[in-house]
């Protein structure tokens, strides 16, 4: 049976394992250092290394300048509900509904589209088919073939997925189209992961994008 308390190895007191960080090889899962103890200790060594830490802080922000954006636009627009969805373009809502589900709307006849949030599907075809909508900008790894990664685990209501892919999230080209059948993936718990590298894998997925193409002009 798990102890509730644990000794800082700090300050040596004895503390309710809720004072403790989690940490998964530390000893009853917690940290060895109290949360006061490890804050203390961050701050004396900002305090001495001020200059270090703020470079170090505005370098970081500056190679991930459009991570912070989106999240940033992603609070906004679920939280205050006054951005309009054009406008918010690191939003992973105007990626996939905004520009992905409008386009595919236009592209292919005969098909209903569902309401936004609509749970595991966003269209449904003549025959009856349902289809969930993915989008994904090409994600840069480091030492390795950049990658689309299309979340699709835990979606067992689709039939299809039809999976656009971007190049980047300023410019917004678009390099592929897939439809996949969601049978294909049963087998598999993982999302559906595309490597730059290893596109020719799912060459018999691939759909014609020219329409796509013409019809994301005429959006953005």
């Amino acid at each position: 049976m798990t102890p509730k308390t644990k000794v800082c190895s700090r300050c040596k007191l004895e503390k309710s394992l809720d004072d403790f960080y989690r940490q998964k090889d530390g000893k009853f899962g917690r940290r060895s250092e109290c949360k006061k103890c490890i804050l203390e200790k961050s701050y004396i060594y900002y305090e001495n290394n001020k200059e270090y830490c703020l470079e170090k802080s505005r370098k970081y922000y500056s190679e991930n300048r459009n991570h912070h954006k989106e999240l940033t636009y992603n609070w906004r627009y679920k939280n205050t509900n006054t951005m309009p969805m054009h406008k918010a373009t690191y939003s992973s809502d105007y990626l996939g509904i905004y520009i992905a589900e409008q386009i595919l709307s236009k592209v292919f006849k005969n098909v209903t589209r569902m309401p936004n949030n609509n749970p595991g599907y966003d269209f449904i075809c003549s025959n009856g088919y349902k289809i969930d909508v993915k989008s994904r900008c090409l994600t840069p790894r480091k030492n390795r073939s950049s990658v689309w990664r299309f979340c699709t685990r835990y979606n067992k209501i689709a039939d299809y997925f039809l999976c656009l892919a971007f190049d980047n999230r300023s410019d917004l080209n678009i390099k592929h189209l897939w439809l996949i059948k969601n049978d294909e993936l049963r087998q598999s718990k993982s999302d559906i992961t595309i490597t730059e590298s290893k596109i020719d894998k799912w060459k018999e997925f691939e759909q014609p994008i020219d329409k796509v193409i013409a019809c994301m002009k005429e959006i953005i």
